[in-house]
């Protein structure tokens, strides 16, 4: 059955689904993804936009982006057209309204080439674009506005010499223009998923490593000053598969991370979220989890000092695998869980909390 995205508003005080017990435990080490927003935090939600892919017969790829109200009715659409293939991939909104849609740009040989970066106002008409890169099958993964209104950008990039893949991480001003690129690596594949401004003058970028020989994967987090320059890297991971999607900031100088783990917990593989201070050091880390899937894409910090974690279960819920919000305090202790779904296939890939009250999340399903 076709997957549908799918948005989901979540009153505070009124949450109808079950409550279930809150799976946990106690692990070592870590997994990763990258959040916090310069800009107001939590969001305030009246309408939202999404970025998204436009197919057609010829193969051509445009970037569609669509402003809706909040009941969901269409306030308007754009697409962009250009002479090359574009993806938009990730979309947040910028001070001074308007939004950033951060992609790549796509050879008709099939290889991402390039940073894709397009800027739209209120209602959606394009103020610039702009596509840079690293070399080829380099685009971007999410991005961040950053303290002097420019972006921070994480992505991928294909490393010739080497033949696999780096972190790519690049800093623009303002307009777009980029300010540095820098790539990153070790000895094997290695992707970026997002970078933040770290709190000081530097940035964050959470990503993952991979060995192509034995499968097997860590996660990887990169901490550069201004300039892009690294001032620390961290490795997690354990015997098995670690995966790292999310981090946000934790305070001024920590941060919280959050993926899922074959190495640690109780399941196939479990949520495992780890705190790690400014030098990359583990402060706690936490698996949640049980017999099944468990699984988490997104975490957000929230005005109580804990966080909230966006993903997915089978262990628990009604279907296959079902969407989950999951609640924590500061020290990582399960507050509550929620499931969402039905008979199908449902997952939470981003949640936000709203000023209002309660939450939002985005993810796909099956069931409806």
């Amino acid at each position: 059955m076709k997957k549908r995205i799918f948005i989901l508003i979540i009153p505070l005080l009124i949450i109808i689904f079950l409550l279930l017990r809150c799976p946990g435990g106690k692990g070592k080490r870590i997994p990763v993804k990258i959040i916090p927003k310069p800009g107001p935090s939590p969001m305030s939600f009246k309408d939202f936009v999404a970025p998204k892919k436009v197919f057609r017969e010829t193969k051509d790829y445009n970037v569609y982006l669509v402003r809706v109200d909040a009941s969901g009715g269409i306030m308007w659409e754009k697409i962009f057209r250009e002479p090359d293939l574009e993806w938009g991939e990730f979309i947040t909104p910028v001070k001074g309204g308007g939004y950033l849609i951060a992609g790549k740009t796509y050879s008709k040989e099939g290889y991402d080439d390039g940073v894709y970066l397009l800027k739209a106002d209120s209602k959606g008409n394009s103020v610039w674009i702009k596509s840079f890169g690293g070399g080829p099958k380099t685009g971007a993964g999410q991005v961040a506005q950053t303290l002097d209104d420019g972006y921070i950008i994480a992505g991928k990039t294909y490393t010739d010499d080497r033949e696999d893949y780096d972190v790519y991480m690049s800093k623009t001003d303002s307009e777009g223009n980029y300010d540095w690129i820098k790539t990153f690596g070790r000895e094997y594949y290695d992707w970026g998923y997002r970078g933040i401004h770290a709190g000081d003058s530097g940035y964050i970028t959470v990503s993952q490593t991979e060995n192509p020989f034995s499968g097997l994967s860590d996660m990887y987090i990169i901490k550069t000053g201004p300039k892009g320059h690294e001032e620390w890297s961290a490795v997690f991971g354990g015997e098995d598969y670690d995966w790292a999607y999310s981090i946000a900031r934790a305070g001024d100088s920590e941060f919280i991370i959050t993926g899922f783990t074959y190495s640690f917990g109780s399941g196939n593989n479990d949520i495992y979220t780890v705190k790690v201070d400014g030098k990359g050091n583990c402060v706690w880390a936490k698996t949640f989890g049980g017999a099944g899937y468990d699984d988490s894409y997104c975490i957000e910090a929230e005005k109580d000092g804990g966080f909230i974690i966006a993903g997915s279960t089978t262990t628990f819920g009604a279907g296959s695998y079902d969407a989950m919000l999951l609640k924590v305090d500061s020290n990582g202790n399960c507050v509550w869980v929620k499931t969402y779904g039905a008979a199908g296939e449902d997952a939470a890939y981003w949640v936000v909390p709203v000023k209002s009250g309660g939450y939002i999340f985005t993810g796909v399903t099956n069931s409806f």
